[in-house]
């Protein structure tokens, strides 16, 4: 019996005999296709070993044919890379997925996993979808940008639904292809939407699965509809093919795209078998030659999360269905069959993870930095981008009749925007005459706020938007970091609607958590001990707060909100990176993309001055440039700034004021 190979359709290299013996069943990952009489198995990487192995075993007096044998020669090679400017895990990584066409990142959060990926995809040069978390669509965006520059191209699908599918049409383009999880639910496979759904309810009679199919092709609600109805009003079938094959020259599901490397960032979020996300992963990831997972935490203890994980890289890794795998992996009650009471012969499935995982913690990477910044981008919500640009263009609010004081007032206003609330009215003019106005630009007392002097005289609202963009940002990266039960998290905000509102997420996820705010700070110390020493798992605290503290418990610190003073930013950002901190740390920074908020980043990062920057500056803070300008040494007005030839710098002469 010779023994051949192989390349499926994507590519992916596989041995193959020409028998129907059920002996060959016996060979690891052995699947059977009737129709051409053949037997496949996987020819590569973490499985070849294996195979080979079994091989011998099944069938010793079997001969591999020429390509076969050349092939398995070839594999064998294995060298492990030394990029300059990689961290050693990093180049260890990138060596294990390149030997690998099926595998697992288990690396803790800030270790630099993208990175591993990027080079990846550039060494190999083939067509790649990254399912992630809806905040990081753009964000490997920016990481492929700044790591490869224009050498990798890249679409994120995000926005709204005519975007989503005009990129679906530009995507085979593209060298990277990013895509939340949930617009992979709905617009993974070929599905009828729910209004086409409806529309069947009641029919006289069910149309056929084949005239389904054709209406599935068309990722329309709408066409759909119309498609269904007149297909039950007497519409043929030719008919209906060949309007349907007008209708779907262009790819409208993530299905159509010619991907050969799949990778699930966060692979945790397809944990649960049963919810439609999963199962069109687990779709979309049977047409890759290469698949790849990315979690720092795949399981949180129950064996039954591994499941769809697993599957999702290869089907035989786990050769029991679920039912099967539960009753291998979980014990439950006598009595009740839906109580677990324990999980056995986890040993067996662990041995089956490390054979495809490399699991790196931050502690290990001893080359990395001390202390890593990560900056989170995120997209203002329409309505917010709406207000926020006429802010910007108008110095004002749509719904107010009056512009802002002054240059500070406006800052403060667009961050407020980027945070999902804005006060209203706005300060008046009385801070322009307020003897104390230099005192609480100092002091970050905001006007109209409890400590301001002329509170009385500046009575305002919280306008709130009915959705928060950085809000919904926080709750995804908290999936992130909160998913392994070990890890606590600093949280600072600056204004007080920010802590009020990451306060209520926090309840409604029922995180237990401390608050520190101008009410208690006089007890943080007290407070960070209790946080320290207890289950707690989020500190959250203004940022004015952050000072004299010890907060090593926590690994993970997220910046919902910055002070404009360096003195903040320096104080808090070191809460958890001091001396008896023995583990690297990592701070998330979420910055509202295309807004003030970059600017404000690049301003602490610069060490810039508060008062020049909020007198002087404040049109430069609002400044797509400003970054740019920065590093160029362009001051506002000079040659090169971009308002040079916008704004008249004539000279207006003093009239004569008549008694």
């Amino acid at each position: 019996m010779e023994i051949c190979l192989s390349q499926l359709a994507g590519g992916t290299p596989v041995f193959y005999v020409e028998t129907i013996s059920g002996i060959w069943s016996r060979v690891y990952g052995a699947t059977l296709q009737k129709a051409e009489k053949r037997w496949y198995f996987p020819a590569f990487h973490p499985f070849i070993e294996r195979v080979v192995a079994d091989f011998k075993t099944v069938a010793p007096d079997a001969v591999y044919a020429v390509n076969a044998q050349t092939w398995i020669d070839k594999t064998k090679n294995w060298t492990l890379l030394n990029i300059p400017g990689n961290f050693a895990h990093q180049n260890e990584g990138l060596s294990l997925l390149l030997r690998n066409f099926r595998y697992i990142l288990s690396w803790e959060m800030g270790t630099g996993k993208s990175l591993v990926i990027i080079e990846l995809v550039q060494a190999l040069k083939q067509p790649t979808l990254i399912l992630c978390p809806l905040v990081a669509a753009k964000n490997w965006q920016k990481e492929i940008i700044k790591h490869v520059g224009s050498a990798l191209s890249c679409l994120p699908l995000v926005s709204g639904r005519q975007d989503k599918l005009e990129g679906l049409k530009e995507a085979k383009d593209f060298d990277v292809v990013t895509v939340p999880f949930d617009t992979a639910r709905l617009y993974g496979l070929p599905m009828l939407h729910l209004a086409a759904r409806k529309a069947l309810v009641g029919a006289r009679f069910p149309l056929p699965k084949s005239d389904l199919d054709l209406v599935r092709q068309v990722n329309d609600p709408k066409t759909q509809v119309r498609l269904i109805q007149e297909t039950l009003s007497g519409k043929t079938r030719k008919a209906l093919k060949e309007e349907v094959a007008t209708l779907t020259l262009e790819p409208q599901w993530l299905t159509q795209i010619p991907y050969k490397i799949i990778v699930a960032d966060e692979s945790h979020r397809i944990k649960h078998l049963s919810s439609v996300r999963t199962k069109v992963c687990m779709r979309l990831a049977a047409q890759a030659t290469r698949r790849y997972l990315l979690s720092g935490t795949l399981s949180q203890g129950d064996p039954r999360d591994l499941y769809s994980q697993l599957k999702f890289l290869a089907p035989y890794l786990i050769k029991e269905d679920y039912q099967g795998f539960q009753k291998k992996y979980v014990s439950f009650s006598p009595w009740n069959k839906h109580i677990v009471t324990g999980y056995k012969n986890l040993h067996i499935l662990n041995a089956i993870v490390s054979s495809v995982s490399s699991v790196k913690k931050l502690a290990e990477c001893k080359d990395m930095p001390t202390q890593t910044f990560v900056p989170v981008y995120f997209d203002l919500y329409p309505e917010q981008v709406s207000d926020y640009n006429y802010a910007v263009k108008e110095n004002g609010l749509p719904d107010e009749d009056f512009p802002f004081a002054n240059g500070a007032v406006r800052i403060s206003k667009l961050l407020e925007i980027c945070s999902g609330f804005h006060y209203s009215p706005p300060p008046s003019t009385v801070c322009d005459t307020c003897a104390s106005k230099v005192y609480c630009v100092e002091t970050n007392i905001r006007p109209g706020a409890p400590r301001c002097s002329r509170a009385d005289e500046l009575p305002r609202r919280t306008m709130r938007y009915g959705v928060n963009a950085k809000l919904d940002a926080l709750n995804d990266l908290l999936d992130d970091i909160l998913e392994d039960p070990e890890h606590k998290v600093v949280i600072w905000t600056y204004f007080d609607v920010e802590i009020d509102d990451v306060q209520a997420l926090l309840t409604r996820r029922k995180v237990k958590h401390v608050r520190v705010d101008a009410s208690n700070s006089s007890k943080a110390v007290e407070i960070a001990e209790e946080f320290s020493t207890k289950d707690y798992r989020v500190y959250l605290g203004k940022i004015g707060t952050g000072i004299s503290i010890d907060l090593t418990s926590s690994r993970y610190m997220v910046y919902y909100g910055r002070s404009w003073k360096l003195d903040d930013w320096d104080q808090s950002s070191k809460r958890s990176h001091r001396i008896t901190q023995v583990e690297k740390t990592v701070v998330y920074n979420l910055i509202a993309r295309h807004t003030v908020e970059e600017n404000q980043m690049s301003a602490l990062n610069l060490r810039q001055d508060i008062s020049k920057l909020l007198t002087e500056k404040a049109n430069c803070l609002t400044c797509t440039r400003y970054e740019a300008c920065q590093k160029a040494s362009i001051k506002a007005w000079d040659a090169g700034c971009k308002m040079e030839t916008s704004v008249p710098r004539g000279v207006t002469k003093p009239k004569e004021i008549k008694k």
